[in-house]
């Protein structure tokens, strides 16, 4: 059986599943999904149908690997979430996946590393994707919701966060505005806290944060955010695109683990002419009769 090295940081290892046979380890935290699926995972067929299913059927922290009947490993998948950083490459016929480039591994099994120019070029003319491909051959580097061909430069994704939340929408400015009405609840998951303190968010509107002390009450309507998900201290106006996608990305498991959509954190859509917010604002038993000169509202289509 061919040999396989696996790293991971952190004070303890991770522990090792075979949801669906021995050809599939998982390695991590399994939690059973929140919808009730228990449909079990194929243990044999495409690679890619079997990880949409492992995706379905759990939620967690791991890292998916899909071996040949040999032991080889042939593809990673990467939970959604990215908790695990996952790289990957071969060393004098070792298959080696790591979730830490640690000095003692990089001595012992450094990969042949060459720099991909093209992938550099395409970085420099279009940095918002500087995560979606590794800019070094010899090195696989999976991405969260993925599914990493190690044999091939080939990948598949199987997960984006606009599955989870159903949004079908393709226009730019509500997309920009949808983004923007979760920057109170995201402050939640940067606020850094005094020694025995938790965060607590509110899952209704204004979305507003409060700290407290462990083991207090939590106030009604507000829950807990656990210090796993959050990343205290970092400055979203200056976090680079990286902390930001890791910060959603933590967003989503938590709302996910809280069972709650990430949809309820939309703030409510602004009317973005004068006219609309005027007739927005009148009573409803009125409404039928008001009669506006065409001038006046074609002024107030005008105004933003």
């Amino acid at each position: 059986m061919e040999q396989a090295w696996l790293g991971t940081k952190g004070p303890r290892p991770l522990a090792v599943h075979h949801p669906a046979g021995e050809h599939l380890l998982v390695l991590g935290d399994l939690f059973d999904a929140l919808d009730g699926d228990r449909t079990p995972i194929p243990t044999h067929g495409d690679d890619a149908d079997r990880a949409r299913a492992l995706i379905r059927r759990y939620w967690g922290r791991y890292i998916g690997m899909f071996r040949t009947p040999r032991g080889q490993v042939r593809q990673i998948l990467r939970d959604p979430s990215g908790a695990h950083e996952c790289a990957a490459w071969r060393y004098e016929g070792v298959q080696v996946v790591t979730s830490e480039l640690s000095d003692w591994l990089l001595e012992s099994a450094a990969p042949p590393v060459q720099i991909d120019w093209d992938v550099v070029g395409g970085l420099l003319r279009d940095p918002i994707n500087a995560t979606a491909a590794s800019p070094l051959i010899g090195i696989r580097v999976a991405e969260a919701g993925d599914l990493t061909d190690l044999n091939a430069r080939r990948t598949t994704p199987l997960w984006r966060p606009v599955d989870f939340t159903a949004s079908v929408t393709s226009d730019p400015r509500e997309a920009a505005a949808w983004l923007r009405g979760r920057i109170d609840g995201c402050l939640a998951f940067c606020v850094r806290t005094e020694a025995g303190e938790v965060v607590t968010l509110r899952v209704t509107s204004p979305y507003d944060y409060k700290r407290i002390k462990a083991g207090e009450m939590v106030r009604p309507g507000f829950r807990i955010i656990a210090e796993e998900y959050r990343k205290p201290g970092l400055a979203l106006a200056s976090a680079t695109v990286q902390d930001k996608q890791a910060l959603w990305r933590q967003f989503l498991a938590w709302a996910q683990q809280e069972q709650l959509d990430p949809a309820t954190f939309q703030a409510a859509k602004k009317d973005s002419n004068a006219l609309a917010r005027f007739l927005a604002a009148q009573p409803s038993d009125i409404i039928g009769r008001i009669v506006i000169p065409a001038d006046i509202a074609e002024m107030l289509l005008r105004r933003s």
